[in-house]
C-alpha cells in the first residue's frame, strides 16, 4: 500500500510536521476527540481518559506506566477487566504470569472508550516532565506512516473478530428458545451425571481428530450425501450429535434448505465458527440434548447421524436417533444410515494373547494372577490382523434403523462358526457393517479384513487358547444386554465350549 492509499479517519486532522528534514522518517499527527470513560474498578464516570488515568492512580493505586504494556497487551487487559471484573490487586503480574495473556481477550465486546487510548505513546512519554499530560478534551498522538498502517491493520483485525462474534451471537439468539429444557423429558440425577460425563468427552479435540481423519467413516458419509444430492435438494435435515458439523456442511452442499445441527458438547461452538469460516449460512446450531429441547419445526425430511460406537452399540447414542425418528421424521422421511449389523469371527493370535493375558503371570518377578481374571472381563478394543482370522463370520444382530426400538441392545443369538484354518483359537472378534440404502448405495465395514477405522474391532479373549481344526463347527450362544451400571455400556455373555464367559464394554 502506498502512502496515498492510507484511508482517512473520521473526525481527525492529519498534519505533516514542518520541522522534518529530508532524512527524517515521515510522520502524521492525529487529534482524537476523547469520550467519557467509566472507571475500570468502580462506577465513577470521568470526562476523559486522562482524567480516568489520574483517577485510577489516586483512588485505586493502579498505574498503567508500571505495567510496560504494548498495544495488544493493553487491549487484552481492558477486555479482561471488563469481562471478569478483577480487583487492582488481582491484576498484579506474579511470577511472570500475566492474567490477561489469553488471545481470547482480543475479541471485543461492546464499545469501550478505554480501547481508543494509545498506551505505547503514554509509556514513552511517562517520566518526561515536559510531556506530562494534563486533562483535556483532546490529545495529540504522533505516528509514523508505518505505525499508522499498523494501526489500520489492527483495526481491521478487531473488526473481523467483532463480525464473527456478532454472527455467533445472532445464531445464539435465533436458537434461544431451543435451549430451554422441557420438564416432560427430564431425566434423573444419575442419568444427568452420566450424560454430562459422556458429552464432556466430545469437547476434547483429539476425539474429533480421530473421527475426521478416519477416511472410511468420513468419506462414506460424504459419498452417501453428495452422490444422492437429489434427495437433499430443498429438504429440511436434522443432524443428531453434529460434533464439528461436517455432516451438516455436506448436507448443505448437497442442496438442503435448512439443516438443524444439535450437540450437547462444547464442540458445537467451534462447529459454528467452522460453518461461518466456510460461508455456510443455512445451518441452525442448537446446543442441548435432543430429548430436552423442542425443534422450531414439527418435522424434518432427513435425519443424519454418526452415532456408532465400539461394537456398534457402545455409547447408546442410537437412543437419541430413535427419539428423533419417532418425534420429528416425516412419514416419507429418510434416515441415514438406515441399516447396520454386528458380526463375530473366531480369532487366533497366540503371540498377542500371550502378551495380553499371560502378562499377569510374571510382572517384574511378581505374581499377579488376580489381575488376569479382571482383565479378561473387559472387552479389548484393538486393530486385528486378517491373517489370524480362523473362521467364517456370522451376523449375530441385524438392525433396521427405521424400525428398531430402545430395546435394540438386548439380544440373544445362537451361532455356528465354520473353521476355515486350523490353529489355536484365542478369542472371538466383533465388528459392524453400516449401510446407506439409497439410489446410489454406500456401505462400509469395520471387519479385520477391511481398511482400518477408528472403531477398530472388539476382542473377547479366552483364558486359554483352544485348538480348532479346519471344517469344524463352533457352536454357541451370544447374549448382549445394556450395561447394568452404565446405560451407555454393554454386558456380553458368550456360552461356548461348555463355558460361560462374561464381558463388559464400558
Amino acid at each position: 500500500m502506498s502512502d496515498s492509499d492510507v484511508p482517512s479517519l473520521c473526525n481527525t486532522a492529519i498534519e505533516k510536521s514542518e520541522s522534518d528534514d529530508e532524512n527524517e522518517e515521515d510522520y502524521e499527527e492525529i487529534e482524537v476527540e476523547q469520550e467519557p470513560v467509566v472507571c475500570l474498578f468502580c462506577s465513577s464516570t470521568l470526562d476523559t481518559i486522562d482524567s480516568g488515568i489520574s483517577h485510577l492512580k489516586l483512588e485505586h493505586d493502579f498505574d498503567f506506566s508500571k505495567l510496560c504494556l504494548d498495544q495488544y497487551s493493553y487491549i487484552k487487559m481492558i477486555n479482561y477487566i471488563r469481562k471478569l471484573n478483577p480487583t487492582p490487586e488481582e491484576l498484579k503480574i506474579k511470577d511472570g504470569l500475566i492474567p490477561w495473556e489469553d488471545e481470547s481477550f482480543l475479541q471485543p465486546g461492546k464499545f469501550e472508550p478505554w480501547l481508543t487510548f494509545d498506551i505505547e505513546s503514554f509509556s514513552n512519554n511517562f517520566g518526561d516532565e515536559k510531556n506530562h499530560r494534563k486533562p483535556s478534551t483532546k490529545k495529540t498522538i504522533t505516528l509514523t506512516i508505518d505505525e499508522y498502517k499498523e494501526m489500520i491493520n489492527k483495526i481491521d483485525e478487531l473488526e473481523n473478530l467483532l463480525q464473527i462474534s456478532r454472527n455467533n451471537f445472532r445464531t445464539f439468539l435465533e436458537n434461544d428458545l431451543n435451549l430451554l429444557k422441557t420438564s416432560n423429558n427430564k431425566t434423573d440425577d444419575k442419568d444427568d451425571h452420566q450424560d454430562e460425563s459422556y458429552f464432556s468427552t466430545y469437547s476434547h479435540f483429539g476425539i474429533h481428530y480421530d473421527m475426521l481423519s478416519d477416511s472410511v467413516r468420513t468419506n462414506s458419509y460424504r459419498q452417501a450425501i453428495l452422490m444422492n444430492k437429489n434427495l437433499f435438494e430443498g429438504r429440511t435435515v436434522l443432524d443428531v450429535g453434529c460434533g464439528t458439523g461436517i455432516l451438516s456442511i455436506f448436507a448443505s452442499k448437497a442442496g438442503a434448505k435448512t439443516v438443524f445441527a444439535i450437540d450437547q458438547s462444547e464442540i458445537i461452538y467451534h462447529a459454528m465458527d467452522i460453518a461461518e469460516s466456510n460461508g455456510i449460512k443455512n445451518i441452525k446450531f442448537i446446543k442441548g440434548r435432543l430429548e430436552d429441547i423442542k425443534l422450531p419445526v414439527q418435522e424434518v425430511d432427513i435425519i443424519i447421524s454418526e452415532w456408532m460406537g465400539y461394537f456398534l452399540m457402545f455409547e447408546g447414542m442410537l437412543d437419541s436417533v430413535i427419539y428423533a425418528r419417532k418425534n420429528y421424521l416425516s412419514p416419507n422421511g429418510i434416515l441415514l444410515p438406515d441399516k447396520c449389523n454386528i458380526s463375530i469371527v473366531g480369532y487366533g493370535d497366540v503371540e498377542r494373547h500371550d502378551a495380553f493375558v499371560n502378562f499377569w503371570n510374571n510382572v517384574y518377578d511378581l505374581k499377579m494372577e488376580c489381575m488376569q481374571k479382571e482383565c479378561l472381563k473387559e472387552v479389548s478394543v484393538e486393530t486385528c490382523k486378517p491373517e489370524h482370522v480362523l473362521t467364517e463370520p456370522v451376523v449375530v444382530c441385524n438392525l433396521s434403523l427405521m424400525e428398531v426400538d430402545l430395546d435394540y441392545s438386548n439380544f440373544e443369538y445362537k451361532f455356528s462358526l465354520k473353521v476355515t484354518h486350523s490353529g489355536s483359537l484365542t478369542a472371538f472378534v466383533g465388528y459392524f457393517d453400516t449401510f446407506f440404502q439409497l439410489p446410489t448405495p454406500i456401505m462400509f465395514s469395520t471387519s479385520p479384513s477391511a481398511k482400518s477405522t477408528h472403531w477398530r474391532q472388539v476382542v473377547f479373549y479366552f483364558r486359554t487358547p483352544i485348538a480348532v481344526n479346519k471344517g469344524e463347527e463352533i457352536q454357541g450362544i451370544f447374549i448382549c444386554r445394556r450395561g447394568r451400571k452404565d446405560i451407555r455400556g454393554l454386558n456380553i455373555t458368550i456360552n461356548v465350549f461348555g463355558q460361560t464367559c462374561n464381558y463388559i464394554l464400558d
